[in-house]
């Protein structure tokens, strides 16, 4: 029912519109394990936009690992399901703002392999 409602559209408003603050960091979390849920239950129907707002979380929140893994989880999921959407998400800019935060994830990994040695 409520995909049928398009309720997933609002859910992916609202964390467009989420900022780093502790509340909002705990929304995020709520609305990603939603849409994992869902996802996991029926066809969630994702969009650019939704593509879009997945790939700004993401950024967005890149030092938090829950949401990160989630976040990223979830669009892999949907990329993988839709070949078009997947070929309209290969633009440079998306390119280059996941090689951004591939390459701050080495970085933080090489930091932690030091403290651990």
């Amino acid at each position: 029912l409520f995909i049928q409602a398009s309720g997933q559209h609002y859910l992916f408003r609202i964390l467009g519109i989420c900022n780093r603050s502790s509340p909002h960091v705990e929304i995020v979390r709520s609305i990603l394990s939603i849409l994992k849920n869902l996802a996991r239950q029926a066809a969630v129907v994702a969009g650019d936009s939704e593509v879009a707002v997945l790939t700004d979380v993401i950024q967005r929140f890149r030092d938090k690992s829950d949401i990160f893994a989630l976040s990223s989880a979830l669009l892999e999921g949907f990329l993988n399901s839709n070949p078009q959407l997947y070929s309209t998400y290969l633009t440079n800019e998306n390119t280059r703002r996941l090689g951004g935060i591939i390459q701050q994830c080495r970085t933080t990994t090489s930091h932690l392999q030091d403290v651990l040695k």
